[in-house]
């Protein structure tokens, strides 16, 4: 009796953890998708040159993410300095 009683009392636990981890996930994912620039674009939306160096866009990217304006690389690099001015 003592084994089952403990063990519910970690199952709680365990039930209580992971609906407070979904919880805090559905937040993240919902703040993600009001923050997201590219919320209600369309591939037709996306530039089909880098806005930065001129390069072309690969048709794949602009599918992934659309309403793109720069190649991975000009991304990478913006998203660098964002993260260094935040600091």
């Amino acid at each position: 009796m003592v084994i089952e009683t403990e063990q519910r009392e970690v199952g709680d636990w365990i039930d209580a953890a992971v609906a407070s981890e979904e919880s805090v996930l559905a937040g993240a994912l919902e703040d993600q998708r009001l923050t997201d620039p590219t919320r209600g674009k369309t591939v037709d939306d996306s530039a089909w040159e880098c806005e930065a160096w001129g390069d072309p866009i690969p048709q794949e990217r602009r599918e992934a993410v659309p309403g793109v304006r720069c190649c991975t690389s000009c991304q990478r690099a913006i998203e660098v300095t964002e993260r260094q001015h935040r600091r």
